[in-house]
Protein backbone atom coordinates (compact mmCIF):
# COMPACT_ATOMS: atom_id res chain seq x y z
CA UNK A 1 0.00 0.00 0.00
CA UNK A 2 1.27 3.53 -1.11
CA UNK A 3 1.25 6.15 1.00
CA UNK A 4 -1.37 8.08 -0.68
CA UNK A 5 -3.61 5.14 0.09
CA UNK A 6 -2.60 4.20 3.14
CA UNK A 7 -3.34 7.61 4.64
CA UNK A 8 -7.09 7.29 2.54
CA UNK A 9 -7.87 4.44 4.49
CA UNK A 10 -7.28 5.54 7.80
CA UNK A 11 -9.33 8.77 6.95
CA UNK A 12 -12.09 6.75 5.44
CA UNK A 13 -11.81 4.76 8.81
CA UNK A 14 -12.16 8.03 10.65
CA UNK A 15 -15.11 9.22 9.05
CA UNK A 16 -17.03 5.80 8.89
CA UNK A 17 -15.87 4.11 12.54
CA UNK A 18 -19.38 4.96 14.56
CA UNK A 19 -18.74 7.24 17.21
CA UNK A 20 -19.50 5.15 20.19
CA UNK A 21 -17.12 2.73 18.98
CA UNK A 22 -14.44 5.25 19.17
CA UNK A 23 -15.62 6.89 22.47
CA UNK A 24 -15.37 3.34 24.43
CA UNK A 25 -12.13 2.95 22.38
CA UNK A 26 -11.27 6.22 24.69
CA UNK A 27 -12.62 5.43 27.89
CA UNK A 28 -11.37 1.80 27.62
CA UNK A 29 -7.64 2.53 26.83
CA UNK A 30 -6.39 3.54 30.01
CA UNK A 31 -8.15 0.30 31.71
CA UNK A 32 -6.26 -2.01 29.48
CA UNK A 33 -2.98 -1.18 30.12
CA UNK A 34 -3.30 -0.78 33.84
CA UNK A 35 -5.51 -3.57 34.74
CA UNK A 36 -6.17 -3.81 38.23
CA UNK A 37 -4.34 -1.43 39.39
CA UNK A 38 -6.06 2.09 37.40
CA UNK A 39 -5.60 3.83 40.64
CA UNK A 40 -2.06 2.70 41.77
CA UNK A 41 -0.15 4.51 39.33
CA UNK A 42 3.80 5.34 39.76
CA UNK A 43 5.14 8.19 37.31
CA UNK A 44 8.18 7.25 35.28
CA UNK A 45 9.89 10.77 34.30
CA UNK A 46 9.67 13.17 37.32
CA UNK A 47 10.86 15.84 34.63
CA UNK A 48 8.13 18.67 34.18
CA UNK A 49 5.25 16.94 32.08
CA UNK A 50 5.85 13.96 35.18
CA UNK A 51 4.86 17.11 37.12
CA UNK A 52 2.20 18.81 35.33
CA UNK A 53 0.56 14.91 35.72
CA UNK A 54 0.66 14.70 39.22
CA UNK A 55 -0.79 17.97 39.21
CA UNK A 56 -3.90 16.70 37.11
CA UNK A 57 -3.97 13.64 39.06
CA UNK A 58 -4.09 15.75 42.26
CA UNK A 59 -7.42 17.61 40.82
CA UNK A 60 -9.04 14.41 40.18
CA UNK A 61 -8.28 13.18 43.76
CA UNK A 62 -5.61 10.25 42.71
CA UNK A 63 -2.51 10.54 44.66
CA UNK A 64 0.50 8.60 42.72
CA UNK A 65 2.24 6.08 45.10
CA UNK A 66 5.72 7.35 43.98
CA UNK A 67 8.22 8.94 41.10
CA UNK A 68 10.63 6.28 39.54
CA UNK A 69 13.19 8.26 37.48
CA UNK A 70 16.59 7.57 35.72
CA UNK A 71 18.54 10.31 37.16
CA UNK A 72 20.34 9.52 40.32
CA UNK A 73 20.32 13.09 42.08
CA UNK A 74 16.51 12.82 42.11
CA UNK A 75 16.25 9.66 43.78
CA UNK A 76 14.97 9.57 47.95
CA UNK A 77 13.95 12.66 47.05
CA UNK A 78 10.63 14.06 47.20
CA UNK A 79 8.48 16.49 44.75
CA UNK A 80 5.50 18.00 45.87
CA UNK A 81 5.36 15.21 48.47
CA UNK A 82 5.92 12.44 45.89
CA UNK A 83 9.10 10.22 47.04
CA UNK A 84 11.39 9.28 43.57
CA UNK A 85 12.42 5.66 44.05
CA UNK A 86 15.21 4.33 42.02
CA UNK A 87 13.08 2.51 38.53
CA UNK A 88 14.89 -1.14 40.13
CA UNK A 89 13.38 -0.22 43.73
CA UNK A 90 10.07 1.03 42.15
CA UNK A 91 9.88 -2.20 40.44
CA UNK A 92 10.81 -4.76 42.88
CA UNK A 93 8.22 -3.39 45.30
CA UNK A 94 5.62 -2.60 42.93
CA UNK A 95 5.64 -4.65 39.50
CA UNK A 96 2.91 -6.37 40.03
CA UNK A 97 0.61 -3.66 42.48
CA UNK A 98 0.64 -0.48 40.35
CA UNK A 99 0.55 0.71 36.82
CA UNK A 100 3.86 2.38 35.28
CA UNK A 101 2.57 5.68 33.49
CA UNK A 102 5.66 7.03 31.45
CA UNK A 103 5.80 10.41 32.55
CA UNK A 104 8.49 11.34 29.22
CA UNK A 105 7.66 12.32 25.57
CA UNK A 106 9.40 9.87 23.47
CA UNK A 107 8.39 6.95 25.96
CA UNK A 108 9.40 3.58 23.76
CA UNK A 109 13.15 3.27 25.38
CA UNK A 110 11.14 3.78 29.31
CA UNK A 111 8.48 1.48 28.01
CA UNK A 112 10.92 -1.35 27.23
CA UNK A 113 13.26 -0.46 30.46
CA UNK A 114 10.18 -1.00 32.67
CA UNK A 115 8.73 -4.32 30.63
CA UNK A 116 12.75 -5.75 31.38
CA UNK A 117 12.32 -4.73 34.82
CA UNK A 118 9.29 -7.44 34.66
CA UNK A 119 6.66 -4.01 35.49
CA UNK A 120 3.25 -5.76 34.50
CA UNK A 121 1.57 -2.80 33.79
CA UNK A 122 2.74 -0.07 31.90
CA UNK A 123 0.84 2.85 30.41
CA UNK A 124 1.90 6.16 28.43
CA UNK A 125 0.86 9.48 29.46
CA UNK A 126 -1.61 9.50 26.44
CA UNK A 127 -3.51 6.97 27.39
CA UNK A 128 -4.26 8.57 31.44
CA UNK A 129 -4.77 11.53 29.30
CA UNK A 130 -7.68 9.99 27.59
CA UNK A 131 -8.97 8.38 30.83
CA UNK A 132 -9.34 12.18 32.27
CA UNK A 133 -9.84 14.37 29.41
CA UNK A 134 -11.37 17.21 31.95
CA UNK A 135 -8.08 17.40 33.14
CA UNK A 136 -5.83 16.60 30.72
CA UNK A 137 -7.06 17.40 27.36
CA UNK A 138 -6.20 19.07 25.15
CA UNK A 139 -2.32 19.05 25.90
CA UNK A 140 0.71 18.46 23.95
CA UNK A 141 -1.14 17.45 21.11
CA UNK A 142 -3.18 15.31 22.77
CA UNK A 143 -7.10 14.81 22.30
CA UNK A 144 -9.84 12.61 21.99
CA UNK A 145 -10.02 10.30 19.31
CA UNK A 146 -12.91 11.58 18.56
CA UNK A 147 -12.82 14.66 17.57
CA UNK A 148 -10.37 13.56 14.61
CA UNK A 149 -13.03 13.20 11.98
CA UNK A 150 -13.98 17.23 11.95
CA UNK A 151 -9.98 17.76 10.79
CA UNK A 152 -9.91 15.20 8.38
CA UNK A 153 -9.38 17.45 5.29
CA UNK A 154 -6.91 19.58 7.33
CA UNK A 155 -5.04 16.12 7.85
CA UNK A 156 -5.24 14.92 3.97
CA UNK A 157 -4.27 18.73 2.99
CA UNK A 158 -0.91 18.33 4.81
CA UNK A 159 -0.09 15.06 3.89
CA UNK A 160 -0.47 16.26 0.43
CA UNK A 161 2.01 19.60 0.55
CA UNK A 162 4.83 17.50 2.77
CA UNK A 163 7.45 17.16 0.42
CA UNK A 164 9.58 13.87 1.65
CA UNK A 165 8.42 10.63 2.30
CA UNK A 166 9.77 10.14 6.14
CA UNK A 167 7.40 13.52 6.58
CA UNK A 168 4.47 11.42 5.62
CA UNK A 169 5.03 8.31 7.20
CA UNK A 170 5.27 10.71 10.30
CA UNK A 171 2.08 12.23 9.79
CA UNK A 172 0.63 8.70 8.53
CA UNK A 173 1.69 7.45 12.23
CA UNK A 174 0.84 9.88 14.15
CA UNK A 175 -2.66 10.18 13.13
CA UNK A 176 -2.88 6.58 13.41
CA UNK A 177 -1.53 6.59 16.87
CA UNK A 178 -3.47 9.28 17.91
CA UNK A 179 -6.61 7.78 16.89
CA UNK A 180 -6.29 4.08 18.57
CA UNK A 181 -3.24 4.38 21.11
CA UNK A 182 -1.22 1.41 18.98
CA UNK A 183 2.47 1.79 19.09
CA UNK A 184 3.35 0.07 16.23
CA UNK A 185 1.34 2.62 13.93
CA UNK A 186 4.39 5.24 14.71
CA UNK A 187 7.74 4.74 13.00
CA UNK A 188 10.68 4.11 14.72
CA UNK A 189 11.92 7.31 16.51
CA UNK A 190 15.15 9.59 14.99
CA UNK A 191 18.46 9.70 16.59
CA UNK A 192 18.63 12.32 18.58
CA UNK A 193 22.02 13.40 17.77
CA UNK A 194 20.51 14.55 14.45
CA UNK A 195 17.52 15.42 15.14
CA UNK A 196 18.25 19.14 16.14
CA UNK A 197 21.11 19.95 13.46
CA UNK A 198 20.08 18.55 10.24
CA UNK A 199 23.00 19.51 8.02
CA UNK A 200 20.63 19.67 5.04
CA UNK A 201 18.95 22.79 6.38
CA UNK A 202 21.40 24.43 8.24
CA UNK A 203 25.78 24.91 7.84
CA UNK A 204 28.09 25.41 10.50
CA UNK A 205 29.72 28.66 10.71
CA UNK A 206 32.80 29.02 12.70
CA UNK A 207 31.57 32.57 14.17
CA UNK A 208 28.34 30.85 14.92
CA UNK A 209 26.98 32.11 18.50
CA UNK A 210 24.32 28.99 19.72
CA UNK A 211 21.40 30.31 22.07
CA UNK A 212 19.51 27.14 23.29
CA UNK A 213 16.46 28.80 24.98
CA UNK A 214 15.55 26.14 27.33
CA UNK A 215 18.28 24.00 27.59
CA UNK A 216 17.37 21.25 30.31
CA UNK A 217 20.39 19.19 31.42
CA UNK A 218 22.84 21.18 28.54
CA UNK A 219 22.02 17.13 26.30
CA UNK A 220 21.48 19.38 23.10
CA UNK A 221 24.95 21.32 23.91
CA UNK A 222 27.46 17.98 22.66
CA UNK A 223 24.95 17.82 19.70
CA UNK A 224 25.68 20.93 18.48
CA UNK A 225 29.81 21.14 19.20
CA UNK A 226 29.84 17.67 17.78
CA UNK A 227 28.04 19.03 14.73
CA UNK A 228 30.10 22.31 14.53
CA UNK A 229 33.14 20.49 15.92
CA UNK A 230 33.99 22.40 18.28
CA UNK A 231 34.54 25.35 16.16
CA UNK A 232 31.88 28.35 17.50
CA UNK A 233 32.27 31.30 18.72
CA UNK A 234 29.56 31.02 22.06
CA UNK A 235 27.50 29.28 23.48
CA UNK A 236 24.28 30.62 25.78
CA UNK A 237 22.43 27.75 27.23
CA UNK A 238 19.03 29.23 29.34
CA UNK A 239 17.51 27.07 31.83
CA UNK A 240 14.52 28.73 33.98
CA UNK A 241 14.24 25.51 36.24
CA UNK A 242 16.39 25.07 39.53
CA UNK A 243 16.74 21.34 39.27
CA UNK A 244 17.45 21.23 35.76
CA UNK A 245 20.03 24.31 35.75
CA UNK A 246 21.79 22.78 38.65
CA UNK A 247 23.03 19.55 36.55
CA UNK A 248 23.43 21.77 33.53
CA UNK A 249 25.68 24.02 35.54
CA UNK A 250 27.29 20.62 36.62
Amino acid sequence: MNKVDRIETILERLQSEPLETVRAREQCAFAEFAGQNKEHLILHGAGPLGRLVLAGLEQVGLRPIAFTDNNEQLWHKRIAGVPVLPPSVASDHYRDSACFVVTIYNGSQARRQLRGLGCRNVAPFAALYWNYPEVFTPMFGIDLPHKLPAFVNEIRECHHILADEQSREELIGQIEWRYTMDFKSLPAPLDPEGTYFPLDLVSPLEDEVFVDCGSFEGDTIPSFTSHWKSRFRHIFALEPDLQNRKILEA
